[in-house]
C-alpha cells in the first residue's frame, strides 16, 4: 500500500480472522514513533510501553501480554512492519485486546484508522488508546471521528509547513540533500559549499570519456566492476565515515546500469544547479518529476567536472540511441519471462537468444553486472518446457478423478 489515497484495506482479514479463532490470546501493546534515524527517539517507545505496562498490571493483572513497535514509522501509513505483525497476530486470533498510548500511536490517517477500530470491534477485539478511547465505551464512539480527524490534520499541517520551507530555500538555490557523486560538502564560515571530490571525479570524467569512445552503458558497468572501481555509494559510506557519522544502507560494489545512465545526464556536472526537480502528491506518497520549464536553474553555481562541450556531445549520443531503435524490435515471446529467479542472487532469469542460439534463460545480474557479480547459470527454454509438460501428466494423473468431476459441472 504505497499510496493511501487508493484506500486499500487489504490489510485486514475478517474471514481469516474467524478461521482461526483460539480460546487462550494474550493483549498486545503497540508502539510508534515516526522520525528516528538515529536512535535518538527510542525512549518514546520505551516510555510508551511503560505507561502501557503499568495499564496491564492495574486492569488485566493475570493476562498475558506483548508488546510490538514500529521504530521511525509515519503513522499515515499502514504498511508498517510492526503493524503487519500485529495483522498476524489478530488474523491467527491470538490478540484479545489492543492497548496503545493514544490514538496518534495507532495511525494518523482519519478513514484507515476509523476502519482498522471498527473491523476490530466488529470481530470482539477491543481497543484502548490510554489517553483517549476506549472501544466498548459509547460516549468515546461519538468523537472516534473528530480525533481520528484531528490526527491527521496535525500530520498536513506539519507537511505543508515543511513544504513551504523547503520551496522557498528552493527558489533561493539552498543546497538541501547530498550532492551528485563526484562532489563533497564543506562547511565553511559561509555556511555549506559544494566542492569536487577529485578521488570520484576521476570515476565521472572516465564515464564520459568511455562513452564517447563508443562504449555502451552496459559495458561501461562492467568494466568499472569488474577493475573494482569505488561505487556512489561506497564513497558516500566513506564520507560520512570521515565526519564521524554511520550509515544504515549496505553499500553495492557493483555499477549499475541505472547509475551510469544516471550520471552521463545530470547536469550538475557542467556547474548548473536544479531545484524542485520532483515533488509528492501526498503524504509518503511517491515522488514525481517536475516539468524541465517549472524547475529552479542556476548555472554557473559550483565549479564543474565536465566541459559543456563534452556534456553536450554525449548528449546528442544518448538522444541518437534512444530515437533510432538500435536494440530493435521483440519478435517473439517469452514464456518464462518473470517466472523463473537465479537461486543465488534471485535476480530474474534474462532470455537471451539469436539466429544461431537457441532461446536460453540466464541470470538477469549476470546479464547487467557479468561474472563479477553472478554466475551464468543458463538453462535452455525447451528443457523448461518438457519439466512443464512433464509436471502436468503428474497432476494429470494424480487428479484424474477431479479434473473428471470439473468437467462434469463445467459441461
Amino acid at each position: 500500500m504505497s499510496e493511501q489515497r487508493a484506500f486499500d484495506f487489504s490489510f485486514y482479514n475478517s474471514a481469516k480472522f474467524f478461521a482461526n479463532v483460539k480460546p487462550k490470546t494474550m493483549i498486545v501493546g503497540y508502539t510508534r514513533v515516526s522520525v528516528d534515524e538515529d536512535g535518538s527517539s527510542y525512549c518514546s517507545i520505551i516510555n510508551q510501553k511503560s505507561i502501557i505496562e503499568e495499564r496491564i498490571r492495574k486492569e488485566f493483572p493475570d493476562s498475558e501480554y506483548m508488546f510490538i513497535e514500529d521504530d521511525n514509522q509515519s503513522g499515515y501509513k499502514f504498511n508498517r512492519p510492526g503493524f503487519a505483525n500485529l495483522m498476524t497476530l489478530i488474523e491467527n486470533g491470538a490478540c484479545k485486546t489492543i492497548i496503545v498510548k493514544d490514538l496518534s500511536r495507532l495511525g494518523r490517517h482519519n478513514a484507515l484508522t476509523q476502519l482498522f477500530i471498527e473491523q476490530c470491534k466488529g470481530d470482539g477485539i477491543r481497543v484502548i488508546a490510554l489517553d483517549d478511547y476506549d472501544s466498548t465505551k459509547e460516549s468515546d464512539d461519538i468523537i472516534l471521528g473528530i480525533k481520528t480527524w484531528s490526527n491527521e490534520r496535525t500530520v498536513k499541517d506539519a507537511s505543508a509547513k515543511v513544504k513551504r520551507v523547503i520551496t522557498h530555500k528552493q527558489q533561493d538555490g539552498t543546497w538541501l540533500c547530498a550532492v551528485p557523486f563526484g562532489y563533497r560538502i564543506e562547511n565553511d564560515y559561509q555556511g555549506n559549499k559544494i566542492v569536487i571530490d577529485e578521488k570520484s571525479a576521476k570515476t565521472v570524467r572516465s564515464i564520459f570519456n568511455m562513452y564517447l569512445s563508443g562504449m555502451g552503458l552496459k559495458k561501461i558497468s562492467i568494466y568499472l566492476t569488474e577493475n573494482k572501481v569505488q561505487t556512489s555509494s561506497e564513497r558516500y559510506v566513506e564520507l560520512n565515515a570521515e565526519r564521524g557519522r554511520s550509515v544504515k544502507r549496505r553499500p553495492s560494489s557493483n555499477w549499475r546500469v541505472s547509475v551510469i545512465q544516471m550520471i552521463l545526464k545530470n547536469d550538475f556536472y557542467i556547474g548548473t544547479f536544479r531545484t524542485g526537480k520532483y515533488t509528492r502528491k501526498s503524504i509518503n506518497g511517491n515522488d514525481k518529476r517536475i516539468d524541465t520549464s517549472e524547475q529552479h536553474v542556476f548555472p554557473n553555481h559550483h565549479e564543474p567536472i565536465i566541459d559543456k562541450e563534452v556534456f553536450d556531445k554525449v548528449q546528442e549520443m544518448i538522444s541518437f540511441k534512444n530515437t533510432s531503435c538500435y536494440r530493435g524490435v521483440r519478435k517473439r515471446e517469452n514464456l518464462f519471462s518473470g517466472i523463473c529467479k537465479c537461486a543465488d542472487c534471485g535476480a530474474p532469469m534474462y532470455c537471451n537468444w539469436n539466429k544461431t542460439v537457441k532461446p536460453q534463460y540466464v541470470c538477469g545480474t549476470h546479464h547487467r553486472l557479468n561474472k563479477a557479480a553472478c554466475s551464468r547459470h543458463m538453462i535452455r527454454e525447451k528443457t523448461l518446457i518438457d519439466v512443464a509438460i512433464g509436471y502436468l501428466k503428474i497432476m494429470r494423473n494424480k487428479c484424474s478423478d477431479s479434473i473428471a468431476l470439473i468437467d462434469k459441472e463445467v459441461k
